[in-house]
């Protein structure tokens, strides 16, 4: 087997053998190299790391996440199964290094590959700077980065289009206008309820982001909020009144799309200077007309290693 994978690797090197890059299948990190790490954060157990897979021309990026304890699995946690290793006591305080069996000490893994550069400089970790966006900036700016240096959209188009993830839908409205995809984010493992997170993808093309929603976007606004939060009640009996719906501004994608999370799960994505509560906008919209978000300054965050950082920086 050994033998058939160096030698596999060798004729990829040479251009003999393609391979869809859509067909990459990892068993595990055998050949996964690792170059550098681009983030860790313990309060969320996450790491990123990147590096390259033999065989294969450009980076990749691993995310991997400790999964949350539930309550299905805690009694085998709390068994002989599980090694203590005494590390200290103070008063009725007794503090041990816990070995958990490895079935139940699973890790979530993501991996992108390619990764862009673009990408690879979003997941680094970095300081993070406030912008206050005019209009004038958008145009001059942020519309020009749009247009020339985000990342491809053709992963999202293959969704909409069912070219691809179609077994991950959970609910779809194919109308042109208000239609939408609704799929869980990939951050979600999807077995714990308080981390429910999805993601609402609008059939709609050519509205890239919260400074192009108008008026007349508001019954798909309505549509995606109302729609998404019943099938996700419908498939996972999550009551309409935890599920909070939010836009990102910047996006780290320009095709207009709407995130659900469970109420319970803090995520980063939720903070001040990234998102914006899809009632909010659509109140904004019903009482101050189509031109609220195209006039109006906006604040929000960017990392120091952000192309648009810099950009902003020079004007």
């Amino acid at each position: 087997m050994e033998e058939e994978r160096r030698a596999k690797e060798a004729k990829l090197a040479d251009g003999e053998l393609e391979e869809d890059q859509d067909q990459l299948q990892l068993l595990s990190f055998n050949d996964f190299r690792v170059e550098r790490t681009l983030k860790e954060n313990a309060q969320h157990k996450t790491i990123f790391v990147q590096g390259n897979i033999s065989g294969r021309p450009g980076p990749a990026v691993v995310i991997l996440e400790k999964r949350p304890f539930s309550a299905e699995t805690i009694q085998e946690v709390l068994s002989e199964s599980t090694d203590l290793r005494f590390l200290m006591h103070n008063d009725i305080y007794r503090q041990y290094e816990a070995r958990i069996e490895s079935k139940l000490n699973a890790a979530q893994a993501t991996v992108i590959y390619p990764a862009t550069d673009e990408l690879i400089a979003k997941l680094k970790s970095q300081e993070k700077h406030f912008v206050r966006e005019t209009p004038n900036d958008y145009e001059t700016i942020t519309k020009p980065y749009i247009e020339k240096e985000s990342q491809s959209l053709q992963w999202i188009y293959n969704i909409l289009d069912h070219k691809a993830e179609q077994e991950r839908i959970v609910y779809e409205d194919p109308d042109p206008n208000v239609g939408f995809v609704l799929l869980p984010d990939l951050k979600w493992d999807q077995e714990h309820m308080e981390n429910l997170y999805l993601l609402g993808v609008c059939h709609a093309r050519g509205i890239a982001s919260l400074r192009d929603l108008r008026l007349e976007h508001v019954p798909l606004l309505k549509n995606m909020m109302q729609q998404g939060r019943e099938a996700i009640f419908n498939r996972y009996g999550i009551p309409l009144s935890q599920i909070k719906t939010y836009v990102h501004y910047q996006p780290t994608y320009y095709h207009f799309h709407m995130h659900y999370l469970h109420t319970s799960f803090e995520h980063p994505g939720g903070l001040v200077g990234k998102a914006h509560l899809v009632e909010d906008i659509i109140d904004n919209l019903e009482k101050f007309g189509t031109t609220y978000y195209k006039e109006r300054t906006l604040t929000f965050a960017l990392r120091d290693t952000e192309t648009l950082w810099k950009r902003f920086q020079k004007n």
